[in-house]
């Protein structure tokens, strides 16, 4: 609320002043803006005030573009007063101006709020015609956009008319069972879910820089220098404070921002004039029967949530069988999933543990209690939604002193689609030839005991290539504490036995490791991981919510002469990857989350492996202590490379075994981890 009652401020100070300068056209679309913002907080009387002020200026200055944009408002506000009437009177007046104005993206808006009047009629059929039609024209809108950023933006924005049209399909469902309509209202949770992922695995498949201009080339490495030079400048800085620099500071931080900008810029334009990139056929989501074929097996039940402000829903989908059941309005489920989260996370010895299982039980029975008898399957893989994507289907009680890791392997996914493409991707390469490749216990801080002299922070003489500004960024942004310097990082002790266990199971495989030092950015990019089955990295990650592409995984701060270097593995780089593996393990805090973005689901570290190449991905959802992970990743790793279990298998039964073994019974160790991608071998 904080947000529009600013927004609201601001307009009732910019709407005397357009009144004293005569700027009418002004006037009337802050008059607009205000009641758009007093329907947000939802007072829709106030909001209709200040749109009929709005309309006979926008006529007055002959203003099509506003006048539409006033109707189709005073439409949605008086169909939520219920003055049905005259809301159907004020959007069928928008729509023809909108066609007429070929304003497309208005269009639709008009078209889902006429959907949801006649929904509130009760006329679902033609609401359906309408909501179909507004579809039609967002899917035709988001086929021009070429930025894969801006796609993901614009189909958050319209988010809602997918979730319009599922609720329109299951109440048609609800009058005819017999319809399908629950099959097609599936199918449109698919269409609404990871697009942008979908089409950035197709793409990565195809070396879209291939035959472009040179000059594009060029102009990419010049901005790729340009970047790293200012890097360097703004990390020289930082690392340097001084009250009187903080000017050129300020003028760093703003060219790094022009610099990235017109770096993005060039990689939309290196997809426009790519003769690779207009060849692409991105495929389509799946529909129900496609998705029984290509992604599950007879062993396989799908759980795909959907979450809505009014009611949600999930499908539970086998081989052969699909039901749809009604579940509590999203902000219900949110609070749960809240308080069994937070409890999770919670270090054991100080928290209830009473608390944490009733916690657990209500959210458990809020998703499941309509077909858990239903569950017959030996795996679940699951679709998530909103805030379900923070929690560990694992730890979720599900029958009597038991849990569902108990009962079934349990697999994620951001979409049932993306698996098909990968599963199509991997048909087409040939197995890794190596075993592992593991980084673990990097050196973080210039107290280590591995450096030998207490190094200075002011030297000068560092590589270009620097991000360390990026990782403080990413630091202060996800509220951890630093004391101006990304050196808080403590040295995860564990993780370098935990490596050298691992290895021990491979035997005479080949292997390659880093540790210490040399578990360092230099050694992650420019060491060809391809030919590695598993790449493993027991380090640091950082999760950036508020800016995404600052997420990554923090490596060597330090080389063995004390000079700070970069060691942050952004996630833009880690895009830029070339893997084969066949499972990449991230033994760190948090790397399972992501900036959670409607219609797309969770930005993050996973998405970023998968891109590079890696069919499935095993990560952590918080942050569990150094001991407890490493005692985690032995059994798993001993579980699947000694007992030749497949890795979804070898999770259940290191969760298991954690769970039966007193010091690591608690959640709070073991159900943090979760896989997603594939499955099968």
């Amino acid at each position: 609320m904080d947000r529009l009652e600013k927004a609201l401020d601001y307009y009732n100070q910019a709407l005397p002043i357009t009144r004293e300068v005569g700027d009418r056209r002004m006037e009337a679309t802050t008059l607009t803006s205000l009641g758009v913002v007093y329907a947000g907080m939802g007072k829709l009387e106030e909001a209709s005030k200040y749109l009929n002020q709005a309309l006979p200026i926008d006529r007055e200055m002959s203003y099509l573009l506003g006048e539409a944009s006033t109707l189709n408002n005073l439409g949605a506000v008086y169909a939520g007063m219920g003055k049905l009437e005259e809301a159907s009177k004020y959007l069928n007046q928008a729509l023809p101006i909108l066609q007429e104005l070929d304003y497309r993206s208005g269009e639709a808006n008009t078209l889902g709020n006429l959907a949801q009047f006649e929904q509130r009629q009760d006329n679902l059929t033609q609401a359906l015609k309408y909501i179909e039609q507004a579809i039609d024209i967002t899917e035709e809108t988001r086929s021009e956009i070429i930025s894969p950023d801006i796609k993901t933006s614009y189909f958050s924005s319209v988010y809602n008319l997918y979730q319009l049209y599922i609720d329109i399909l299951m109440e048609l469902h609800e009058k005819d069972p017999n319809k399908g309509y629950d099959a097609q209202a599936f199918a449109v949770s698919e269409r609404s879910r990871a697009r942008t992922l979908i089409e950035l695995l197709t793409e990565a498949n195809a070396d879209i820089e291939q035959g472009i201009d040179p000059k594009l080339k060029e102009e990419e490495q010049s901005l790729r220098f340009q970047i790293n030079a200012a890097e360097k400048q703004k990390l020289e800085l930082f690392i340097k404070p001084d009250p009187d620099k903080m000017d050129r500071f300020t003028v760093v931080q703003e060219k790094l921002d022009t610099l990235n900008a017109q770096y993005q810029d060039l990689k939309n334009r290196i997809r426009a004039t790519s003769p690779r990139y207009a060849a692409l056929q991105f495929p389509q989501p799946l529909n129900l029967a496609e998705v029984q074929n290509q992604v599950l097996d007879t062993d396989t039940t799908l759980l795909q949530f959907a979450l809505g402000e009014e009611r949600s829903y999930v499908w539970v989908v086998t081989k052969d069988t699909m039901k749809t059941y009604l579940l509590p309005q999203s902000a219900d489920i949110e609070a749960k999933v809240t308080a069994f989260s937070q409890w999770l996370g919670e270090n054991p010895d100080e928290r209830d543990s009473q608390q944490g299982q009733t916690a657990g039980q209500e959210l458990s029975e809020m998703l499941f209690s309509q077909f858990a008898t239903e569950l017959t399957k030996k795996r679940l893989v699951i679709v998530s939604d909103g805030a379900l994507h923070n929690i560990p289907f694992a730890a979720l009680p599900f029958s009597k002193n038991s849990t569902l890791i108990n009962n079934y392997e349990i697999v994620h996914l951001p979409s049932s689609s993306s698996l098909a493409i990968i599963r199509e991707q991997n048909k087409q390469r040939q197995p890794a030839p190596k075993a592992l490749a593991i980084f673990a216990d990097a050196v973080y801080r210039n107290d280590d005991q591995r450096l030998k002299d207490s190094p200075s922070e002011t030297t000068t003489n560092n590589p270009p290539n620097l991000n360390i500004l990026a990782l403080n960024q990413a630091i202060e942004n996800v509220g951890n504490t630093r004391s101006g310097s990304p050196l808080s990082l403590k040295r995860l002790k564990h993780s370098q036995t935990e490596a050298q266990t691992i290895q021990t199971y491979l035997k005479d495989a080949e292997t390659v490791s880093f540790f210490d030092f040399d578990a360092n950015l230099e050694n992650a990019q420019e060491t060809d991981l391809s030919p590695y089955q598993i790449i493993h990295f027991a380090s640091h990650g950082i999760l950036d919510t508020e800016r995404p592409e600052l997420s990554g995984i923090v490596l060597s701060l330090y080389n063995e002469q004390g000079e700070l270097i970069n060691g942050y593995l952004r996630l833009n780089e880690i895009f830029n990857l070339n893997l084969t593996s066949e499972l990449v393990v991230l033994s760190a805090c948090e790397t399972g989350l992501g900036k959670d973005m409607k219609g797309e689901g969770l930005i993050g570290l996973t998405r970023g492996f998968m891109y590079a190449g890696s069919p499935r991905v095993l990560v952590s959802l918080w942050q569990i202590n150094d001991e407890g992970t490493s005692e985690f990743m032995r059994r798993f790793y001993r579980l699947m490379l000694e007992e030749n279990l497949t890795p979804v298998q070898a999770l259940k039964a290191a969760q298991l075994e954690m769970q039966q073994t007193e010091k690591w019974s608690d959640p709070y160790y073991w159900a943090a981890f979760t896989l997603q991608g594939e499955w099968n071998q």
